[in-house]
C-alpha cells in the first residue's frame, strides 16, 4: 500500500474517530503526532498566550487577550443563544472576523448593549463549567484548518483544558480585564459609533 493511501486513511480514521465522539476537530492530513496530542487536551501556548485584540474608539485604544474574548463568545453562544450564535449578540460574534480577516469595526453602542446582557445572564457561572466551540478549539490547538461547524462542548466534559490559567471560579471574575476594558472603549457610544478591532499575534 502506497504512503499516500496510508496518510488518506489516517486522516479518515481520525475524522471519523472525533465525529463519533464530538470531542475533537481534526483537519485533513493531519500528522498523528498533532492528533494524539490534540487528544490528551494540550493547548499549543504560542497561539492563545501571544494572541492579542487592538481595539479602538473615540475614547482611546486599548489590548485584550484574544482569548477571553474567545471564551466569552463561545459561552454567550452555549449557554445563552442555545448553541447556535443568533443576530441578539451579532456584535460580539463578529469580533471573530479580526481573525480571519485581521480587522473589523462593529456598532459600538449595540456591543456595549450586548456585553452587559451577556455579564448578566452569565454572572453565575463558574470556569469549570464553562464551554470551548470547535473554532477556538482549533485554533489553541494549532490546526491548520478551521472548522465549518459552528459547534460547542463543555470542556470539562470533552476532557478539554480551557485557554486560560486558571481552571476554577468565576468566569465573569476571570474576563474581568476585557469587561472593564471593553466597557470604557463604549461609555460614550451612540447610535452609529463605531470600535475597531485587530488581531495581533497570529
Amino acid at each position: 500500500m502506497g504512503s499516500n493511501s496510508l496518510q488518506g486513511r489516517a486522516a479518515f480514521v481520525c475524522l471519523r474517530f472525533a465525529r463519533t465522539r464530538a470531542r475533537y476537530y481534526v483537519a485533513p492530513n493531519a500528522g498523528a503526532q498533532a492528533f494524539r496530542a490534540r487528544s490528551r487536551g494540550e493547548l499549543t501556548t504560542t497561539r492563545w498566550n501571544t494572541m492579542k485584540i487592538s481595539i479602538k474608539s473615540s475614547c482611546g485604544e486599548a489590548r485584550v487577550d484574544w482569548a477571553d474574548y474567545a471564551l466569552l463568545r463561545d459561552n454567550i453562544q452555549h449557554f445563552i443563544e442555545a448553541g447556535k450564535p443568533s443576530a441578539n449578540y451579532a456584535a460580539i460574534h463578529a469580533i471573530e472576523r479580526a481573525v480571519d480577516d485581521g480587522q473589523v469595526a462593529v456598532d459600538a453602542a449595540r456591543l456595549r448593549s450586548e456585553l452587559l446582557a451577556a455579564c448578566h445572564k452569565l454572572r453565575q457561572l463558574d470556569l469549570q463549567d464553562c464551554a470551548v466551540s470547535l473554532r477556538t478549539r482549533a485554533l489553541v490547538t494549532g490546526c491548520a484548518a478551521l472548522p465549518e461547524r459552528r459547534g460547542t462542548a463543555r470542556a470539562r466534559l470533552a476532557g478539554w483544558r480551557l485557554p486560560t490559567r486558571e481552571q476554577s471560579g468565576s468566569l465573569i471574575e476571570q474576563l474581568k480585564p476585557l469587561i472593564s476594558i471593553m466597557l470604557t472603549m463604549t461609555r460614550t457610544a451612540v447610535d452609529g459609533d463605531r470600535i475597531a478591532f485587530r488581531l495581533e499575534g497570529r
